[in-house]
Formats: C-alpha cells, sequence, structure tokens
C-alpha cells in the first residue's frame, strides 16, 4: 500500500516500525499525502525560545537512581496488569524500563540486577539527551540542581513572553 518510492527515502529502522507505518497510511488515508519525514530544525536567528534544563550528571544521576527505588513496586504491578491483559509483546511493553521489569518478573533476571540495568539505561538516556540538546547553541540553560530554579524558569519565560 505504501510506495516503494516514498519507502526508499527511509531506514531500516523506520520501515520495520510497524508504528511509523501505520501512522504513514492513517495520515494519507486523511490528507491524501504521504507525510514528509523532514523535521525541521529550530532556527536560533527566529524568535524561538529554547530552555534547556540541565544539572551536573551526579545530580541528575541521583536523581533518576532515586525515582528507579520509588517507582519499583508501582512498575512492577503495572507491568502485571498489561501482561493480564494481552500486552506484554506490545512495542511501548520494550521500553526504557518495562522491558527490564517483564524479565525480573519472567524469572530472568533478579531483583538487583533489574534495579541496576533501569538505572543504567536511564544514566543513557540521559547521557543521550544531553548531546541531543548540544546543537541548540542558543538555548537558554536553567541548572535544576539550583534552588532557585523555578524562578528563574519563570522569569526567563515571563520576559520572553513580554519581549
Amino acid at each position: 500500500m505504501i510506495p516503494q518510492d516514498y519507502l526508499n527515502t527511509w531506514n531500516n529502522s523506520e520501515k520495520n516500525n510497524p508504528t511509523r507505518l501505520i501512522r504513514a497510511i492513517q495520515i494519507h488515508n486523511k490528507t491524501g499525502e504521504w507525510p514528509s519525514k523532514s523535521k525541521k530544525a529550530i532556527d536560533p536567528s527566529q524568535s524561538n525560545l529554547v530552555i534547556e534544563l540541565t544539572a551536573p550528571r551526579e545530580f541528575l544521576y541521583a536523581r533518576v537512581d532515586k525515582w528507579t527505588e520509588k517507582i519499583w513496586n508501582p512498575l512492577l504491578s503495572e507491568v502485571e496488569n498489561l501482561k493480564k491483559i494481552g500486552y506484554e509483546n506490545t512495542e511501548p511493553m520494550n521500553g526504557i524500563i518495562y522491558k527490564t521489569a517483564k524479565q525480573f518478573l519472567n524469572g530472568e533476571i533478579s531483583e538487583d540486577k533489574a534495579l541496576e540495568l533501569i538505572k543504567f539505561d536511564l544514566h543513557g538516556y540521559i547521557r543521550r539527551q544531553q548531546t541531543w540538546f548540544k546543537k541548540y547553541k542558543h538555548s537558554v540553560k536553567i541548572d535544576i540542581s539550583e534552588s532557585s530554579f523555578d524562578m528563574l524558569l519563570f522569569a526567563r519565560v515571563k520576559s520572553y513572553i513580554n519581549g
């Protein structure tokens, strides 16, 4: 159903992603056009405000580790319920923390190993986000480890809105 010349513009991971394929078909059925996959980068010369919430890595790692410990038991309950209603083999259940919770519940890894893997995966996600933001040279960086970061954020947004 999707034209081959359109698919030729996709890489292999996009071609093998059922969610992307279904979404492209939905857009085509609604608009009659195949969606463009090009994403426009933010042009800093335009009047865009890009805010990067940042902090030292150690701070972010400590926060995500604490969060992981806090959500562990509710996560297990959620994964068990999702498995019961037939969602075990869906793409979202292979996400960054769900896949590891499934491994633990299936007896493939210990609880300590599961928590360690989730923290490791989330640390990697933090690093990838930091790398992604490097392309925004004109972003406003606000350090969330500072006690008054919320006031700094509010002031910056207010100043942007008011011109």
